[in-house]
């Protein structure tokens, strides 16, 4: 009986190069080939505030293992978990802003920094092993990092290649939503967004003029209830499906805020405005889909020049007007709010209480004529 022809190692890649393919691939079949039984590889994706040593540092614990290789802009654990080995690899996303779980800010001279700097960031943790072996680092990686969550903003413009976004992660407020700002909100601002956040309509108008707290309340609207909000600020950019579809498609978005749209909300009849049928279909048509929130804010003061059917019950939750305040307004705001008192009698808009003592005369100006 002649000697069994013998089984091809389809892992047999011991001699691979990084020219044969990726670091992490290579890695992974080495390591497959010097094991015997099942081995799978997988990933998983976290979007957390953390750096890439402390992510590696919970997976070498899960598998009672150890960092080994840092390479570049990836780390290698190896470890096992009942006996089974295990080799994970914890990167980061450094791709354009373009990217979903792009960092807010990839400005890093130091080559190591990202080692050790915490930001909202998008983290990979490929693992290769038996499958409960992949399981157990799973559920120990969801132990740690899934409650969290972040509020962030895309924002949408036109870039070198046409229409784009970046992805700004928004870090808590520090200041606090007093009733006080807004004194027309029967129920205050916080109570009056938790009702329109629950609501079925999905519109909110916001009105008034610059300074009176649009930005200030929609801020803490977005990162107190940790929202994903597409932001667009020219109104051109909404002709472009890229922007709303995204918004539409993205089970993670939100609300859309457009800014400053006063030209959007004119009247169809009047001025022939297209765009206005897309946002009447989103909020109550035929493609309306749940927990989508869409804030117009404006300069417009006659709101006879709105779309009617935009401003109907059941489509619109509510009109926001924000305004200047009288001087007793403007002290119980200031009072509350930890500012100066204000004493001159006049109206106050939240900006210049926010920032009592920097005038005009406060900015420093640089090659003018000392006349």
């Amino acid at each position: 009986m002649g000697t069994p022809t013998p089984k091809p190692n389809l892992w047999d890649r011991l001699s691979a190069t990084q020219e044969d393919t990726t670091t992490s691939a290579v890695a992974a079949l080495r390591f497959c080939a010097a094991r015997e039984g099942e081995r799978l590889t997988t990933s998983k994706n976290l979007l957390v505030c953390s750096n890439i040593l402390h992510i590696a540092d919970e997976v070498a614990k899960a598998c009672k293992g150890d960092l080994v290789t840092p390479y570049s802009y990836e780390i290698f654990v190896e470890g096992s978990i009942e006996g089974q080995p295990i080799l994970a690899r914890v990167s980061r996303d450094r791709n354009s802003s373009n990217n979903p779980g792009a960092y807010d800010d990839d400005d890093e001279d130091d080559d190591t920094s990202y080692l050790f700097r915490d930001r909202v960031a998008r983290f990979a943790v490929d693992v290769t092993g038996h499958r409960a072996a992949i399981e157990g680092i799973f559920r120990h990686l969801d132990s740690v990092f899934s409650s969290e969550h972040f509020a962030n903003v895309r924002w949408w413009y036109v870039g070198e290649h046409g229409v784009t976004h970046k992805n700004i992660y928004l870090p808590p407020v520090k200041t606090k939503l007093h009733p006080e700002f807004y004194p027309d909100i029967e129920g205050g601002p916080s109570r009056f967004i938790q009702d329109y956040l629950a609501a079925d309509e999905s519109i909110l108008l916001m009105a008034g003029p610059p300074g009176t707290g649009k930005t200030t309340f929609l801020r803490h609207m977005i990162v107190e209830n940790k929202l994903s909000a597409h932001v667009c600020y020219d109104e051109t950019l909404m002709k472009n499906d890229k922007v709303f579809q995204t918004f539409l498609m993205e089970s993670d978005s939100d609300m859309m805020v457009i800014e400053d749209a006063d030209t959007i909300l004119i009247s169809r009849e009047r001025d022939g405005n297209k765009m206005m049928a897309r946002f009447l279909n989103v909020s109550d048509g035929l493609i309306k889909l749940p927990n989508k929130k869409l804030v117009f804010t404006t300069n417009l003061t006659d709101f006879s020049k709105v779309d009617s059917a935009l401003l109907r019950p059941g489509r619109c939750f509510a009109v926001l007007h924000t305004r200047a305040l009288d001087l007793k307004e403007s002290q119980e705001a200031s009072s509350v709010g930890g500012f100066p008192t204000p004493a001159e009698r006049k109206q106050y808009t939240l900006a210049e209480l926010f920032n009592q003592g920097k005038t005009r005369a406060g900015v420093r100006r640089i090659g003018f004529n000392a006349g």
